[in-house]
C-alpha cells in the first residue's frame, strides 16, 4: 500500500513548530528576523496576528512555497520541508502560521484539484458502459454452460 505514508516526525517532534523555525531561519536569511514575541504569536492560536506580522509572515511563505516547487519540481521532495510540515500538522493544536499558510496555499491554488478533463471522462465512462454490457452475455453464456454440464440428463 503505496498510499499509507508514515509521519517523518517523532512523538516528541510537532511539525507546526518545525514550521516555525523553518520559517524563522528564512526570515533570518531574508535579513528581517522575528522578535520572540512574534514567533510567539505565530506559534500559538490564541492571539490575534498584527497586520505587519501578517503581511511579513505571508511574503516568506509564498516565497518558501514557492522555492519548495520549483525544486520539488524534478525531485523527490524532502520530508521534513515547509509543505510537508503542513501535512502533518493539522492535528497538533491552534498555531497561527498553520491557518496562515493553509490561506496561502489555497490562494496560490496549491490545494485545489487539478480540472477536469472532460474527454477523458466521458471516453472512461463510456468504455465502463461498453464492458458493463460485454459482460451481460458473456455471463449469460457461461450460466448456460453450467447449466448443460449439471443438468444434462
Amino acid at each position: 500500500m503505496s498510499w499509507i505514508r508514515k509521519s517523518p516526525f517523532g512523538r516528541d517532534e510537532d511539525p507546526a513548530k518545525h514550521m516555525l523555525a523553518l520559517l524563522a531561519h528564512e526570515a533570518e536569511r531574508a535579513g528581517a528576523p522575528f522578535s520572540d514575541a512574534e514567533n510567539e504569536i505565530l506559534a500559538g492560536g490564541i492571539l490575534p496576528v498584527p497586520s505587519e506580522l501578517d503581511a511579513k509572515a505571508r511574503s516568506l511563505i509564498e516565497q518558501m512555497l514557492e522555492e519548495e516547487e520549483e525544486v520539488a519540481a524534478g525531485t523527490e521532495r524532502d520530508p521534513k520541508s515547509f509543505g510537508s510540515c503542513l501535512e502533518w500538522s493539522d492535528g497538533a493544536g491552534p498555531s497561527n502560521l498553520v491557518e496562515l499558510t493553509y490561506q496561502v496555499a489555497s490562494a496560490r491554488g496549491a490545494m485545489n484539484p487539478p480540472p477536469i478533463k472532460w474527454g477523458l471522462w466521458f471516453k472512461g465512462k463510456i468504455g465502463l458502459v461498453g464492458c458493463g454490457l460485454a459482460a451481460v452475455p458473456f455471463l449469460m453464456l457461461f450460466a448456460r454452460a453450467i447449466s448443460f454440464v449439471f443438468d444434462h440428463k
